[in-house]
């Protein structure tokens, strides 16, 4: 009798893109090299006299091998000092972050439930 094996192929790696214009790009990293923002500033910046989340990108994440809709956000946040937050969401519910970092243009890398979610964000 012959003997068959069925290997079932899963996903391990999901990797979006996020462009953004060089002069918010550049606006964004000033923001990142600076001091907390009051909130005419904010304001100023982002039209919003919101005191945590300066500017958010979202990444989707679409595979028919999930079931749920995964999603990360990068977000520049005011603090001390300004930083970036990345945060990866399945079916809007927050899963996991990674450290926060002060730099908004490169790759963010986050791990969930065997596989491996990447965000690249460059200028356009």
């Amino acid at each position: 009798m012959k003997k068959t094996q069925s290997y079932v192929s899963r996903l391990t790696e999901m990797t979006c893109h996020i462009g953004i214009p060089k002069a918010e790009a550049r606006k964004m990293q000033k923001i990142l090299n600076g001091k907390e923002l009051t909130s005419k500033q904010m304001f100023n910046v982002c039209g919003s006299l919101s005191r945590d989340t300066i500017k958010t990108y979202t990444a989707c994440f679409k595979s028919s091998a999930f079931d749920t809709q995964m999603e990360m956000d990068i977000k520049v946040c005011n603090g001390d000092t300004p930083f970036v937050d990345a945060v990866l969401f399945d079916d809007g519910h927050e899963v996991d972050v990674m450290d926060v970092s002060d730099t908004l243009l490169g790759e963010y890398t986050i791990e969930y439930d065997g596989v491996t979610y990447k965000v690249i964000v460059r200028e356009v």
